[in-house]
């Protein structure tokens, strides 16, 4: 099944999934007897039900809210040191320049001048090594322009024991230090059709599509659903399929049901911001412009 640019901001797979499964369990259908319409151009034998998700709508008005973007990492081993340019490895340490506040903790000894439970910043020369600074200015001291950040270096040793470096609950990445969520609501519409076997008349459709609809107010029903932020707004009558103002529902044809049910859906899209002000400092000497944060 392939869902519309309607559903931006909803994770239409774990919806699919969701609905899925709650199908399948209202319906006392075994496995692959559920699924899509249109699915992989096949169409299970009855007993089975197709589903389908119709369009979507906007419920209401959307809202913005925000909030501090903490990041968490660590413990990251630092499995050596350069003494002469304060520069530490970490094997795909996952860090950016500017992350902190960060602290550091060892089993013996951290490499001089560092301290266990201070407050530091990392300054990221390539994806295995970082470098140490002791002020968020001093981290990006002229970046992006002309990069000069002002490190801890050289170390008056390499430590003793494990020396490691953890994220602290104020850590925060520069230009990422918030995180806006438009959020809203978004109805639509799944349309389950139940094709029984040929020869058994309309009561076997009817009877599975009814189950779904007197079970679905049972915890494990409902808590499928509720994982997945999926609501039931409005679940309408099971009805036969009708073909020229008459119900099929011949012996020697398939009868089919039909159930309409109204979800909503809780729409949630996320952009990052910065509470960082930065200004160019031209040096009238030397002509050069540097961008540098302001504290």
């Amino acid at each position: 099944m392939t869902l519309t640019a309607d559903f931006v901001g909803i994770d239409y797979l774990v919806v699919q999934r969701a609905l899925g499964e709650w199908v399948l369990a209202g319906s006392g259908l075994p496995v692959g007897q559920v699924y899509w319409d249109g699915q992989n151009g096949k169409r299970q034998p009855g007993p089975a039900i197709s589903m389908r998700l119709m369009s979507t709508d906007v419920y209401g008005r959307d809202w913005l809210d925000h909030d501090v973007n903490h990041i968490s990492f660590g413990p990251l081993t630092i499995t050596a040191v350069d003494t002469a340019t304060g520069r530490l490895t970490i094997t795909n340490h996952g860090l950016s320049t500017g992350d902190g506040t960060i602290q550091f903790d060892s089993t013996g000894a951290p490499p001089a001048p560092l301290v266990v439970g201070k407050n530091y910043y990392v300054v990221v020369d390539d994806a295995n090594t970082v470098r140490i600074a002791a002020k968020f200015t001093d981290a990006m001291n002229g970046q992006p322009s002309a990069p000069a950040p002002i490190v801890i270096a050289p170390f008056g040793d390499s430590g003793t024991g494990t020396t490691t470096l953890s994220s602290t609950p104020d850590t925060m990445r520069a230009g990422r230090e918030i995180i806006f969520k438009a959020r809203g609501q978004r109805i639509c519409y799944l349309t389950l059709q139940c094709h029984a076997k040929d020869g058994v008349g309309m009561e076997m459709a009817l009877s599975i599509l009814s189950a779904i609809q007197a079970r679905r107010p049972l915890p494990s029903q409902r808590d499928i659903l509720y994982a997945a932020k999926i609501a039931i707004q409005d679940i309408g009558q099971v009805r036969p399929v009708r073909m020229g103002g008459q119900v099929i529902n011949a012996a020697t044809f398939e009868p089919r049901a039909v159930l309409d049910i109204k979800l909503g859906l809780a729409s949630t899209v996320t952009e990052y911001g910065t509470i960082i002000e930065r200004a160019d400092i031209t040096n009238e000497v030397l002509g050069i412009t540097c961008r540098v944060p302001q504290e």
